[in-house]
């Protein structure tokens, strides 16, 4: 079986004219519970998978009006981020394994926004967050890596948006970081423009240095490769950085729409690919390093006002990889997305929603088959053997298409002054069986694939609230 939950809310508290606080916070757990039993009792191909994984997060928000010119708001967050995995594997070569990843994460940002100066807006702040990593790792009981580490990460950013004429604005910023492992800091520019070629029709476009301190570890195996495990760069490690272009339009139309394009060119420099065969004793010898791109351009169309509302949107996508002298599609490399979302006001507080969602597969490595390794015991006077996947080229193959279909239904309706807004939605409407993974089942003669599908269809209830 499978369930979710989650539960979000906020409160504002109005101290005064210029004072103001909220209190926010958000709640989630997605449980996965799934047994894939032998077709027959001369098979002891057997899959087990508990699979939690869940988010956290609590924020305290204070927004204060300094001066006409000036505001400021500032933050204070925890949030937590969870996945705890069990994998039983009954099948020749028996494996029971347990991963554990978990990150902590205690953060304070302040923000300033100052209009003092005609046809700029000027807006600078910090950040300090606080790391808590934890990853564990264990076969049949036995545990072969735990790590504990908590960095902490210090930020400093400025921006002003100039009007440079009534129809040409730029936006120029920096954003200055400090990473502890390492001691690493970082500089990173970043300028946009907008021109407003006709009253209806923007350009736009941007340039900026980003930086990243954390990474994902993901197996080539088949079996895990649907697991992203995070965690921190250590002081082994230069920051990875991305050079993004991004040129596109906005253009509003008539009956409320919004068309919104961009293409965008992206190229990598120190990505990190975990090495499998590595020894955990080195830390120079836990990842490859590499480079990589990433292209493409994303289209919206918009409606937000009227009886009937909801966006279209459309991206195409391609990024590689360039680690350990191969050049590779990314597991998340996906060419197609297409996202359709529609609402319609049926009248006396009904709502209809209805969401479409199709993405093109993503790379996997395949299995081309299998190889025996004996080995002779002597105690028994036998030989032992243990089945090994004989692997292909790495991502060269395809996971099938995802796409799905979801309905909703909701009232609005007050009651004792709180307005609610309870709900029915039917989520894969049409029980289309997306593959989360496969496992290769060597029991069987000739060994056959087994996929292992996402979620069926699910009915679900909830409730929002207002007061």
């Amino acid at each position: 079986p499978y369930y979710f939950y989650d539960f979000q809310g906020k409160v504002n508290f109005n101290l005064n004219e210029n004072h103001r606080l909220t209190l926010s916070g958000f709640y989630g757990d997605d449980k996965l519970n799934y047994e894939l039993q032998p077709n027959n009792e001369d098979e002891e191909f057997q899959v087990n998978i508990d699979w939690l994984w869940g988010n956290r997060t609590t924020s305290l928000k204070w927004r204060w009006l300094m001066h006409p010119n000036l505001f400021s708001e500032v933050l204070l967050t925890r949030s937590k981020f969870k996945l705890d995995l069990n994998l039983d594997l009954v099948s020749t070569n028996a494996a029971a394994l347990a991963i554990l990843n978990g990150i902590r994460d205690y953060s304070v940002d302040a923000d300033f926004n100052y209009f003092g100066l005609k046809g700029h807006g000027v807006k600078f702040g910090a950040k300090l967050s606080r790391l808590d990593f934890v990853y564990s790792f264990s076969i049949d009981r036995t545990q072969l890596f735990d790590y504990h580490t908590k960095p902490s990460l210090a930020a400093f950013y400025l921006q002003d948006q100039w009007q440079l004429s009534e129809k040409l604005s730029t936006k120029i910023g920096v954003r200055l970081e400090n990473y502890s492992l390492g001691k690493r800091m970082t500089f990173s520019p970043r300028l946009g423009l907008k021109y407003q070629l006709l009253p209806n029709l923007a350009l736009k476009g941007s340039v900026g240095l980003y930086h990243q301190f954390m990474t994902t570890a993901a197996s080539d195996n088949q079996n895990f490769n649907f697991i992203d495990l995070w965690f921190p760069l250590t002081e082994q490690y230069r920051p990875l950085s991305a050079m993004h272009y991004v040129a596109g339009f906005e253009w509003w139309l008539p009956w409320d729409l919004i068309l919104t394009n961009e293409f965008y060119y992206k190229s990598m420099n120190n990505l990190l690919e975990l090495n499998e065969n590595g020894d955990f004793a080195d830390p120079n010898d836990d990842y490859f390093i590499g480079d990589g791109y990433a292209a493409g351009f994303e289209t919206l169309l918009k409606k937000s006002v009227g009886r009937f509302s909801g966006w279209l949107g459309y991206s195409y996508a391609v990024t590689k990889r360039h680690i350990n002298n191969i050049t590779y599609y990314p597991k998340h490399d996906r060419r197609h997305n297409l996202n359709v979302v529609l609402n319609y006001d049926l009248g006396r507080d009904w709502k209809f929603g209805f969401v479409f969602t199709y993405g093109s597969g993503t790379p996997c490595t395949p299995v081309l088959g299998k190889y025996a390794n004996y080995t002779w015991d002597f105690h028994y006077n036998e030989a032992n053997y243990e089945i090994y996947n004989r692997i292909g080229a790495k991502n060269s193959v395809r996971y099938p298409a995802y796409h799905r279909m979801d309905v909703s239904i909701r009232k609005k309706f007050e009651l004792l002054g709180v307005v609610n807004y309870p709900y029915l939605q039917i989520v894969n409407v049409y029980n289309r069986k997306n593959v989360l993974l496969y496992f290769w089942d060597h029991d069987a003669n000739p060994s056959k694939s087994v996929s292992v599908p996402m979620f069926p269809l699910l009915p679900t209830i909830g409730i929002d609230f207002e007061f």
